[in-house]
C-alpha cells in the first residue's frame, strides 16, 4: 500500500494489489508558499496519522488521515526538510534536513523531544524498527556522507 500526496495536497491511499485506491482524504489547513509542491511525506504504520512538506520546507505538518485536519506543526529545522518517518507506534516522527541534522518530534504535541547531530551531509532517509521482546524502538538515518546512524 502507498500513499499519495498529490500537488493539490489530495492524499489518494492506494492498495496495489487490488489496483484500486481504497481512501482518499483532502488535506485541510495547509499553508503554501511559493513551493507547492510535495516535497517528502510519511505515513503511520496504522495509517492514522500522514506528516508532510512542501518541496524546500522548514517544517512539517502532522495530519489525521481520517478527517483531514491538521494536528501538529513540526517547526525547527534552519535547512529544508529532506525525510521523515514515523515511529511503530506513531507517538513520534522523525524528520532530517539538508544540514545533517534529525529532530524526532512529538506527534501529539508537536514539540521537539530530541535533536541528533553527526551527519556531515544532507539526511536521505529515516527508518525506525520496533525491537523485539521489549516496547522500545531504533531509529537509523542515512546520509549524504555516506553514513548511517542508528
Amino acid at each position: 500500500r502507498t500513499a499519495v500526496v498529490r500537488s493539490d495536497w489530495l492524499v489518494e491511499y492506494w492498495n496495489w494489489e487490488k489496483r484500486c485506491c481504497e481512501l482518499t482524504v483532502r488535506l485541510k489547513d495547509v499553508v503554501m508558499s511559493h513551493q507547492k509542491f510535495v516535497g517528502v511525506a510519511a505515513v503511520s504504520v496504522d495509517r492514522t496519522l500522514l506528516v508532510a512538506c512542501e518541496r524546500l520546507g522548514l517544517y512539517a505538518t502532522v495530519w489525521n488521515m481520517k478527517t483531514g485536519e491538521s494536528v501538529a506543526i513540526l517547526a525547527g529545522h534552519a535547512l529544508p526538510v529532506t525525510a521523515m518517518a514515523f515511529s511503530p507506534d506513531a507517538a513520534s516522527v522523525a524528520t532530517g534536513d539538508e544540514g545533517g541534522l534529525v529532530r524526532v518530534w512529538s506527534t501529539v504535541s508537536g514539540d521537539c523531544i530530541l535533536t541528533l547531530e553527526g551527519h556531515k551531509k544532507v539526511v536521505t532517509a529515516l527508518a525506525w524498527a520496533q525491537l523485539p521482546l521489549c516496547s522500545q524502538s531504533l531509529l537509523a538515518s542515512a546520509s549524504l556522507d555516506c553514513s548511517v546512524r542508528l
